[in-house]
C-alpha cells in the first residue's frame, strides 16, 4: 500500500459539471455566491479571483504602492512567494522569527523590527492556524499595512472571523496542494479596505478598467495603471465553484484526521520523544498541515527515510529565507532566528487529505512507533 503525502480533492458528483460549464462565463457570480454562503461576506470583503495566491500577493504590492526604500516584515519560515511578491518591486524584506507553539510570526520580534521605513507586516497562518491577529492589528493601528498571506487558510478562523478578511488585504490559495483546489493553481485577493478595490480590479486586468466596463460604468475600457494577466482562468473558476461547496465536509474530515494523529502520537510527546503541532484557543484550524518536531535534523531525516522506505510520503518544509543568497541580497533578518532554524531542521509533515482512510492513517502512526522502537 502506497500512502501519498497529498491527493487533491475532487468529486465524481460534480466533475462532469465543471467540463460542461467552464466555457460559459458568468463573471464569477456563482463563485462569489458560493463563498458568500460560507461566511466570506463578499459584499463587505470583495473577493477577486486570480491565477494564484502569488498573483494576489503581487497585486497587494502593486496597489499599496510598494517601492524601493520600503520595508516589509515577514517570517523567514515561509514560502519564497511571500518574499518574491514584494522584493520584486524594490521592498527590503525584514525577516523575523516565529513562535515555537504555532510556527507563526513572533509578535515581539515584529515589534523589534519596526522602523520608520516599515510599510507592511505580512503574517502567514501556518498550516491553517491563525497568527495572533489581535496583537498584529494593534501594531498596525498607526500607518502600517497588515497584509495576510492566507495561502493555507481557506475556512480557518481567528476568534470566529475568517482568515484573510481581517488585514488591509488578504489572500487565499487554491493550489492543488491545498484543502480545496481550483483544479491546479488559483487564488483569491480579499479586499478589506474599500479604497483599494478599484485599483485591485484594474491591476488584475492588465491595469485596465475592464471591470468597470463590465459593470456599465464606462463606455470602453482603457489602460489606467500598471498591472498584469492575473485573472483566474475560466476552467479554474468553474472547478472552484463546484469544489468550494464541499469545503465544510472536507474541513471536517481533515480536522478529524488531525485530531486522530494528535491523540495517537501524544504518548510520544509525553515521553519527550517528539513534539506535536498545537492550536491556540483563539484559532479554529482547517486541518491543512499536521507535523511533528523530532529531536534533531538527523532524527528527522532518519524518520522520513524510514517512512519513505515503507511507501509513506512525509516531508520537511520551508528552508529559512534569510539564510539564502537571494534572501540576504533583498533583505536582512532582525533579531534571533533560533526557533526558525531549529524548526526547519526538525519538522516533518505527515500525510493528511480528505481521501486518507483511517486504515492508512493508522499505518502511518504505527510505522512512526516502529521507528522509535529501533532507536
Amino acid at each position: 500500500m502506497v500512502i501519498p503525502f497529498n491527493k487533491p480533492y475532487e468529486s465524481e458528483q460534480w466533475i462532469d459539471q465543471v467540463h460542461k460549464n467552464w466555457r460559459h462565463s458568468d463573471n464569477g457570480k456563482k463563485l462569489r455566491h458560493a463563498f458568500d454562503k460560507l461566511g466570506y461576506s463578499v459584499e463587505k470583503h470583495p473577493m477577486l479571483f486570480v491565477n494564484s495566491a502569488t498573483a494576489a500577493l503581487e497585486v497587494m504590492a502593486l496597489v499599496t504602492g510598494i517601492k524601493p526604500g520600503d520595508e516589509v516584515i515577514m517570517p523567514s519560515f515561509t514560502y519564497a512567494a511571500t518574499a518574491n511578491a514584494f522584493a520584486k518591486f524594490g521592498a527590503k524584506v525584514i525577516f523575523v522569527d516565529i513562535e515555537a507553539s504555532t510556527l507563526n510570526i513572533d509578535v515581539s520580534a515584529v515589534k523589534n523590527a519596526i522602523s520608520e521605513r516599515t510599510k507592511a507586516i505580512i503574517p502567514i497562518h501556518y498550516g491553517g492556524v491563525s497568527a495572533d491577529m489581535d496583537a498584529l492589528m494593534t501594531i498596525c493601528e498607526t500607518d502600517i499595512l497588515l497584509l495576510e498571506d492566507g495561502a493555507h487558510t481557506v475556512g480557518a478562523k481567528f476568534r470566529g472571523k475568517l482568515l484573510g478578511t481581517m488585514g488591509t488585504l488578504g489572500c487565499l490559495s487554491f493550489h492543488h496542494t491545498k484543502n480545496i483546489t481550483s483544479g491546479g493553481s488559483g487564488g483569491s485577493l480579499i479586499v478589506n479596505d474599500p479604497k483599494y478595490l478599484d485599483a485591485s480590479e484594474e491591476t488584475i486586468h492588465q491595469g485596465t478598467d475592464q471591470a468597470a466596463f463590465k459593470k456599465g460604468k464606462v463606455d470602453a475600457y482603457t489602460w489606467q495603471r500598471l498591472g498584469g494577466e492575473y485573472e483566474m482562468h475560466p476552467f479554474s473558476s468553474a472547478y472552484l465553484t463546484e469544489a468550494i461547496g464541499d469545503l465544510r465536509m472536507v474541513t471536517d474530515r481533515r480536522i478529524k484526521l488531525w485530531n486522530q494523529y494528535h491523540e495517537a502520537l501524544k504518548p510520544l510527546q509525553d515521553q519527550g520523544v517528539l513534539s506535536l503541532a498545537k492550536i491556540p484557543g483563539y484559532a479554529e484550524s482547517n486541518g491543512h498541515v499536521f507535523y511533528v518536531l523530532t529531536g534533531s535534523v538527523r532524527e528527522r531525516n532518519a524518520l522520513c527515510g524510514y517512512l519513505q522506505n515503507r511507501n509513506i510520503s512525509a516531508y520537511s518544509h520551508y528552508e529559512p529565507l534569510h539564510r539564502t543568497q537571494i534572501g540576504r541580497r533583498v533583505g536582512k533578518h532582525s533579531g534571533d532566528m533560533a526557533i526558525t532554524m531549529s524548526v526547519s531542521e526538525r519538522i516533518l509533515r505527515l500525510p493528511i487529505y480528505y481521501d486518507l482512510t483511517d486504515e492508512q492513517q493508522l499505518t502511518v502512526i504505527n510505522k512512526i512507533y516502529d521507528f522509535y522502537k529501533t532507536l
